[in-house]
């Protein structure tokens, strides 16, 4: 495993596009935002509704959306080791769900002037038999981006599920 992560740090550590890419970012305050939205990005508010769906394999789901900036995105269109790492949960007092330590692939669009890096309707699935134990459930919702750069960073906000 140490070879391993020895081998992408010198891979991407020795990478012209990179660096530039690394440095690029660092010149901007690094910043996670935690919102809602399939097509696009909307900004959390403190009343907060997350629709609770039922997959098309009979689990229960909901959606939640990330924006970053000062984070790189990782190469185009590709996956990689450029491709940023990405917790996104969901946790309640009766159950959990979402994902840990995936790669993930961002698109690219801005906040205000500054360029930024966005995850949108990212499915969480929820450890429920069936929707209506999350229906009415507060939530903390919990994400972590970390990309190739080494950049790491973390948002929290609270919600309610609904069917």
């Amino acid at each position: 495993m140490r070879r391993a992560v020895l081998l992408v740090w010198v891979v991407a550590g020795c990478d012209a596009d990179v660096r530039a890419a690394c440095e690029a970012e660092a010149a901007r305050t690094p910043l996670l935002e935690i919102g809602q939205g399939l097509d696009a990005f909307t900004p959390w508010t403190e009343d907060t509704v997350l629709p609770v769906d039922r997959g098309p394999q009979g689990g229960w789901h909901t959606y939640g959306t990330l924006r970053a900036v000062g984070v790189w995105g990782g190469r185009a269109a590709t996956f990689d080791e450029t491709t940023p790492v990405v917790d996104f949960e969901v946790v309640s007092d009766a159950f959990s769900g979402g994902f840990t330590g995936l790669a993930r692939r961002f698109v690219r669009t801005n906040v205000g002037a500054d360029p930024a890096i966005a995850l949108l309707g990212e499915l969480l699935v929820l450890d429920v038999a069936d929707g209506s134990e999350a229906d009415g459930a507060v939530v903390t919702v919990r994400a972590r981006i970390v990309d190739a750069c080494g950049t790491e960073v973390e948002d929290a906000r609270e919600g309610v599920l609904r069917l």
